[in-house]
């Protein structure tokens, strides 16, 4: 009875989720991270096992050995597009056994974004009445990740990101939270599955104007 309640709960939040919620809002967070995984073509989330999993699957970080330190650098469109990467796997030896503590930040944000006006706005464009660049600015989206891993025996792990958003596009910002949930198993040595519940409960990013969104 437990079991069906929880698949019902389940399924009737991701249908919630996806009719409220916007489908670019958080489209950033969808690039992937990390040379290996991304020559995967990001099939990644049942192999984790570096400090990248704080993006691809929390559960994995308990895979992790020793402290590693990971960070990546890529430019799109001639730098007008960069996307940088930052994490730190500790795994936990002393008190909380086979535990493994992970933070990480990403960057997405350019620049060259050109604001436009008219020397008399409301009136209709013409010949004197042009529009003119009146500045140049830029935009970025940030995340910050802390992370969460355990193995709960030779087969099985879990694990769990609370992560943090910081919007910002020319003269508005933004912030969000939001949790994602990860779980590994490996019955045999031969196979390893895993899974990747990100924006869990949905992720509310709420804008200074007062506009929000809702990432699935």
């Amino acid at each position: 009875m437990i079991r069906k309640f929880l698949f019902l709960f389940i399924v009737l939040l991701f249908v919630f989720n996806k009719a409220y919620s916007e489908k670019y809002a958080g489209e950033f967070l969808n690039l992937g991270v990390g040379a290996r995984a991304l020559g995967m073509g990001g099939a990644f989330v049942a192999i984790s096992d570096d400090a990248t999993a704080t993006y691809w699957n929390p559960a994995g970080l308990a895979r992790v050995p020793s402290q590693e330190l990971v960070f990546m650098h890529s430019e799109t469109f001639g730098s007008l597009l960069n996307h940088d990467f930052i994490a730190w796997a500790i795994p936990l030896h002393n008190r909380f056994e086979n535990s493994t503590l992970g933070l990480s930040l990403m960057r997405l944000g350019g620049g060259d974004i050109k604001v436009t006006d008219l020397p008399n706005p409301g009136q209709p464009i013409s010949g004197t009445n042009r529009p003119y660049v009146k500045k140049e600015a830029g935009h970025s989206d940030y995340l910050l990740t802390f992370s969460f891993a355990k193995q709960k025996n030779p087969k099985l792990s879990f694990g769990g990101n609370a992560k943090i958003i910081y919007r910002h596009i020319v003269d508005h910002s933004a912030f969000g939270m939001g949790i994602d949930l990860g779980l590994l198993y490996t019955p045999y040595e031969f196979l390893s599955l895993g899974a990747n519940l990100k924006d869990a409960v949905s992720t509310l990013l709420a804008y200074d104007n007062g506009t929000r969104e809702t990432i699935s």
